[in-house]
């Protein structure tokens, strides 16, 4: 192995050393005939002497003959191996990694969310459930219930807010308030501050203008639309078409027959 390689090139010089280690056996195989040819020779000089070099033909150039295979890997340098970071194992696994927390991070956060959502729904749950047991508002039943605390008679007398609620639900305490408004702005009520988180309620008139608003509108007679009417011209015309034809057919059959 080359010495002072790199981590990170250590795996790439390993595999380089592997691919090449064929390629020198068979550089040896091929250098190994020219060392024996070169001592036969040698011998035959000795022996019998004399210049055999014209007998050779040109000398080969030892730049053609293969070298260190290990020559040929460039020297390692900062710029390629930081060329290579997104390549290696190491970049993978860390870039691997960094996802998996990522994922766990955004499971936690999720877990997290869905404990407080339900969190949520178990405290909202109990009181959605009790808003519906109480029944939708209607604030004109509200209205009749304040108007009906007050004496029978006609007379103008006056009542505080506590009085009414008394007994009641906080919750239905904003449904009477709200009432208590609506019945003002019709003129049923007179609202009146007695001093602090007190309110009285003066009765004016038990006259519901909503219900007198009803009767009067079953009174009205509906008055047909455009279409309506264009259809019952078309029926009665038709009609007198009809009797007009009847007519003029009678007509026709009492004349009489000449032949």
């Amino acid at each position: 192995m080359i010495a002072n390689i790199p981590p990170e090139l250590s795996k790439e010089v390993y595999e380089e050393e592997k691919r090449r280690k064929p390629l020198k056996r068979k550089i040896a195989r091929i250098q190994k005939p020219r060392v024996a040819l070169t001592q036969e020779e040698d011998e035959e000089e000795g022996e019998g002497g004399g210049n055999h070099f014209e007998d050779v033909g040109e000398e080969p150039h030892w730049e053609d003959i293969p070298g260190d295979p290990h020559e040929d890997l460039p020297p390692p340098s900062v710029a390629s191996v930081s060329g290579m970071g997104q390549d290696t194992y190491e970049e993978m696994v860390l870039a691997k990694v960094k996802d998996y927390v990522a994922q766990s991070q955004g499971y936690v956060g999720s877990s997290e969310l869905t404990k407080r959502v339900a969190s949520w729904h178990e405290h909202i749950r109990p009181k959605l459930e009790a808003v519906e047991a109480r029944g939708a508002f209607n604030i004109h039943s509200y209205g009749s219930k304040i108007i009906e605390a007050f004496p029978r008679d006609n007379r103008k007398s006056t009542v505080s807010f506590q009085t009414i609620v008394k007994g009641t639900d906080k919750e239905e305490v904003s449904r009477y308030f709200l009432s208590c408004l609506m019945l003002a702005n019709t003129s049923n009520l007179e609202l009146e501050s007695g001093g602090m988180n007190q309110l009285n309620l003066t009765l004016l008139t038990k006259v519901r203008h909503h219900e007198e608003l009803l009767e009067a509108a079953r009174d009205i007679e509906p008055v047909p639309s455009p279409e309506l009417r264009r259809k019952q011209s078309q029926h009665s015309s038709s009609v007198v078409d009809e009797s007009l034809h009847e007519e003029l057919m009678a007509e026709l059959d009492d004349l009489p027959i000449e032949l």
